[in-house]
């Protein structure tokens, strides 16, 4: 029996040997898979704290908002992505163009009204000189010349 029962077992050990090796290889896999699964999530989890990444981020920081006091084309930048700069620095050229064209017509706006106000200076000036005359040369009558006058502008 003895001889009977080893080879059993001998028999048994060589069936359970190929399923036991198996169930190593396969316990082994498995704690490699969840191994690499652990560091991946700690990696993970560490990297996102120390440099997160997103494609789709919010940032809360200091934002400076540059907008030039008159608005136009950008012909030339004077500073570079990231750079440093001071108060009051000059950071970028705009088209003059548009700005030399609008002083030019205020300019001629401006001649326009000067010229305006010296018309209706001379017609003061006329007025005045005919009121002159009326009044100089008959005193009696320049009265009911201005009343005349008046409601005649004012019919008109």
């Amino acid at each position: 029996m003895s001889e009977k029962d080893n080879t059993s077992r001998e028999t048994s050990k060589e069936q359970a040997g190929p399923a036991e090796a198996a169930k190593a290889i396969v316990g082994k896999g498995v704690r490699v898979v969840l191994i690499v699964i652990l560091l991946s999530l700690l990696w993970y989890l560490l990297s996102d704290r120390f440099t997160p990444h997103t494609s789709q981020a919010r940032v809360q920081g200091y934002v400076v908002g540059i907008a030039p006091r008159a608005g136009g084309l950008v012909t030339d930048v004077w500073v570079k992505n990231n750079q440093a700069v001071e108060e009051g620095q000059a950071l970028f050229q705009i088209d003059q163009s548009q700005y030399q064209i609008a002083l030019e017509k205020a300019r001629s706006d401006l001649e326009t009204a000067y010229r305006q106000v010296e018309a209706g200076n001379a017609t003061v000036q006329a007025s005045r000189a005919k009121l002159l005359a009326v009044i100089l040369g008959n005193p009696a009558t320049w009265k009911e010349k201005l009343v005349a006058s008046i409601a005649g502008r004012k019919a008109a």
